[in-house]
Formats: structure tokens, sequence, C-alpha cells
């Protein structure tokens, strides 16, 4: 067993979906790889089939690739009150659109700014919490 099937560690995920696009690709670099497989004919149905599988795996991370493996951002958003949640959506927005080359760069800097000062929210958020809760510091 590797290291990405550990609990709690990063998986690297294959990027099949760009099988579609990299057919032949991917069927030359299999036909290249079971022509190992084809020098080993006494071999068990199981020994075989991981054999293939493996053939398979390797074939798509050549061709496609996988993704990094980062954890994905655990994104914390118990304490926003719709407020904030509003102007992240119109910055998220802002900013796709920036990409897309369909936005303004002055519209997503204000709208960024104003993000900002509205996220301070986490702190006042946690701070009454705190004292709805009735712990004091000792």
């Amino acid at each position: 067993m590797g290291m990405s099937n550990l609990i709690g560690s990063p998986r690297k995920l294959l990027l099949v979906w760009k099988l579609k696009e990299k057919r032949e690709e991917y069927n030359r670099e299999v036909n290249e790889l079971r022509k190992r497989l084809a020098d080993r004919e006494n071999t068990s149905c199981e020994e075989h089939w991981n054999q293939m599988s493996e053939i398979l795996e390797e074939a798509a991370k050549k061709c496609c690739g996988q993704t990094r493996g980062d954890r994905s951002r655990d994104n914390e958003a118990w304490w926003l009150n719709p407020e904030v949640q509003e102007k992240l959506k119109e910055k998220k927005t802002a900013y796709k659109n920036l990409k897309q080359g369909t936005g303004n760069l002055d519209d997503y800097k204000k709208l960024k700014k104003s993000q900002e000062s509205t996220c301070n929210c986490k702190g006042r958020c946690l701070e009454r919490l705190v004292r709805q809760s009735g712990y004091q510091r000792r």
C-alpha cells in the first residue's frame, strides 16, 4: 500500500476527463505497455488483472497527468453572515470575469478591498460566541 492510500494523506487523482481529447495517445501508450505483458504467458488470472490495471493507470498518468495531491481548502463558511457571503460571490464573479477578459481590474480591486474589510467579521463573530458561552479567561 502506497503513501497516498493512508488515511488523512492527500491523494493524487488521475485527470481521466482528458482521455476524450487524448484517446490516440492513450491507446498507443497502452499498446506499448501491453507488449511487456505479452512476454509473460504463465501468469494467473489475478496477476494478469493486476498487471493490466497498472498498465491502464500508468498510461493514463503519462497521457493525462494527475492532480498535485494537495488537500482541498476547508472553506469555513459557518461564521459568514449573508452580507459577507454576497460580497464573496460578487468578488468571485468579478475575478472570473477578469480571467475571461470581460471584467474590469478596478472593479475587482474595489470588491476585494470591501470584502477584506467585511471579513474582519469573523473575529467579531468568534468574540460574540465566546461571550455567549460564558467563557472567561483566567
